[in-house]
């Protein structure tokens, strides 16, 4: 990914990026794999693949394994990301940074 890029997504207060598949251990691609990004999981440390640089995953992630998170995120989202789920979103980024 571009250093310059801005991530947009409200997904990325819950999320770190660490790097390109295959050399971080585990949790990516195979060596010399398809360059796909990998994320961390802010509140759990899960790897989350990242495949063709696109957020899916992440929303996935969020979704199935903090369903507590993901309406206030994901509502956030639609209402342009700014208002009170702005803030909470903002809190909870706080607690777990």
């Amino acid at each position: 990914m571009d250093p310059a890029r801005v991530k947009h997504s409200l997904v990325w207060n819950f999320f770190c990026t660490i790097g390109e598949g295959g050399g971080n251990g585990g949790g990516g691609t195979a060596s010399g794999g398809s360059g796909d990004a990998v994320a961390r999981c802010r509140l759990c440390q899960a790897l989350i693949r990242r495949k063709n640089a696109n957020t899916t995953n992440l929303w996935s992630h969020l979704k199935s394994n903090h369903p507590e998170l993901y309406p206030s995120v994901s509502a956030a989202t639609l209402a342009g990301g700014n208002g009170a789920l702005l803030e909470q979103v903002r809190f909870v980024r706080c607690l777990i940074a």
